[in-house]
């Protein structure tokens, strides 16, 4: 939807190793996590977005759980980035089944 804007939701302990890494961007914005950095709940400004992963070859720890949603707000509907987050929460915590690594959230 092009009348949108963009909220990253991390959840858990995503147990990056030095040189781990996620990105995110949009034309109007890039964040970017690096090393240790926990990532952070954020709004990434438009509707499209680039995700990119990469990860070393070291096995993460034993029990590392990690989760980001992403979730596109009608820029007519004003949330912060906690309520849209605090929306998905559950959702996330739930997780997707199985083998899945994605899961898609209504």
């Amino acid at each position: 939807d092009p009348e949108c804007d963009i909220v990253v939701c991390a959840q858990f302990d995503f147990s990056m190793a030095g040189d781990d890494m996620i990105s995110i961007s949009s034309v109007e914005s890039n964040i970017k996590w690096t090393g240790e950095k926990q990532p952070f709940n954020s709004k990434v400004e438009g509707n499209k977005a680039s995700v990119r992963f990469s990860s070393s070859a070291n096995e993460p720890p034993e029990g590392s759980k990690w989760s980001l949603g992403i979730v596109c707000v009608p820029k007519t509907e004003y949330k912060s980035v906690c309520e849209v987050c605090d929306e998905i929460a559950d959702a996330q915590v739930d997780g997707p089944n199985g083998d899945n690594i994605l899961k898609g959230i209504d």
